[in-house]
């Protein structure tokens, strides 16, 4: 039971989230039609995403966007089309982490804030963060996977990223 707890309390840790917010927002500017940066919300929204097994498992680039991300959960062999009824609430649950990991991020040079438009920039020179050069191949998948979310949101606005997976803001 130890490496359990271990584990979660890792998953769920400000540092992960400001990685995986971080490689989630290069995707996102870099898949956008004009290079905008990502609101805040959408970082509140990917992290829940990312650090929760329930939805992060089916993230992945052989599905070629948000909708078949959704569909996925319908599927046979997943049969959890419920599991988006949850969502806003986690995502309020989870909104303390989210903002914590923003912070790390910010200030260990990650992402720049822009306050007027409430969006997150990727800055292209960073610095290692602490604890993750040796976080290893678990770490880096799902920064891929951060990386796939990032190019999803990228391509669509905000009302149908909300309504697709169900959220209310």
């Amino acid at each position: 039971m130890g490496k359990l707890v271990e584990e979660v309390r890792e998953w769920n840790s400000p540092i992960i989230g400001a990685y995986l917010l971080w490689r989630f927002t290069q995707s996102y500017v870099h898949n956008h039609p004009t290079g905008d940066a990502p609101v805040v919300i959408l970082h509140c929204i990917a992290n829940t995403l990312l650090t929760s097994p329930d939805f992060n498992y089916l993230i992945s680039d052989k599905r070629p966007n948000l909708a078949s991300y959704v569909k996925g959960f319908s599927e046979s062999q997943y049969k959890k089309s419920d599991v988006f009824a949850c969502l806003s609430q986690r995502i309020r649950k989870q909104l303390s982490s989210a903002i914590q990991a923003i912070d790390i991020s910010t200030a260990t040079g990650l992402l720049a804030w822009e306050s007027e438009s409430a969006k997150l920039f990727p800055l292209e020179e960073v610095k290692s963060l602490r604890g993750t050069a040796t976080k290893g191949m678990a770490v880096q998948a799902i920064g891929h996977k951060a990386e796939v979310l990032g190019k999803w949101f990228a391509n669509l606005d905000i009302l149908t990223i909300t309504s697709s997976l169900g959220v209310v803001l």
